[in-house]
């Protein structure tokens, strides 16, 4: 599996969720920090927060899909659902199937709008999850409000400073501001460090 980490726009895009298990639940509670747009087909399931359709899958239901998650302990409709997926250009993750998967799940950090992925192309799904925690505990505290605070000043100092070695260092003195006060540093800072290095 060659997997090329890039972030995709899933404004208005939807999912469906084959299965209704405990690793369907997880796959859901991942998705659920970046979209509502969810369907979860099972016969059973306890999954919450979600539009549940309690029934068998059907062929027509990939109409509600720009995206697949096939976790159900069913491997043969797994991999047929799959196979439908492919046929249709709809991208699917088979989950502990990487070689049906157009898309894998990495081991996420969300803080605001700060995103890391880690995969290790599921050689090893408990590393990935080890390093994920390993760097959730290096964040500094208050990272949420340093990233809103910083994309604004981003844009005062794209329009203030046009030489862009500067804008670089002018945005690394913002940043070193900003997380030694857990962006909480007064505005005349801030715009005073654009002004002295202008």
């Amino acid at each position: 599996m060659r997997l090329f980490p890039f972030f995709q726009d899933i404004e208005g895009k939807n999912f469906l969720v084959l299965g209704g298990g405990a690793v369907a639940a997880e796959k859901v509670k991942r998705l659920q920090a970046f979209t509502d747009r969810i369907v979860v087909i099972a016969e059973r399931s306890e999954i919450l927060g979600v539009k549940v359709l309690r029934r068998p899958f059907e062929e027509a239901d990939l109409a509600l899909a720009d995206y697949c998650v096939c976790a159900t302990d069913d491997a043969e409709l797994n991999a047929r659902v799959a196979g439908l997926c492919a046929e249709r250009g709809i991208p699917v993750n088979v989950v502990d199937n990487p070689a049906l998967c157009g898309f894998v799940f990495p081991a996420l950090v969300k803080r605001g709008d700060l995103v890391i992925g880690i995969t290790t192309a599921g050689k090893s799904p408990a590393y990935a999850s080890l390093l994920r925690e390993q760097i959730e505990a290096m964040l500094p505290e208050g990272v949420e409000t340093v990233l809103e605070r910083l994309g604004g000043m981003r844009r005062y100092v794209q329009r203030r400073v046009p030489d862009q070695a500067k804008r670089r260092r002018i945005c690394h003195l913002l940043l070193d501001a900003l997380l030694e006060t857990r962006g909480e540093a007064a505005e005349e800072v801030l715009l005073g460090i654009v002004e002295d290095n202008e």
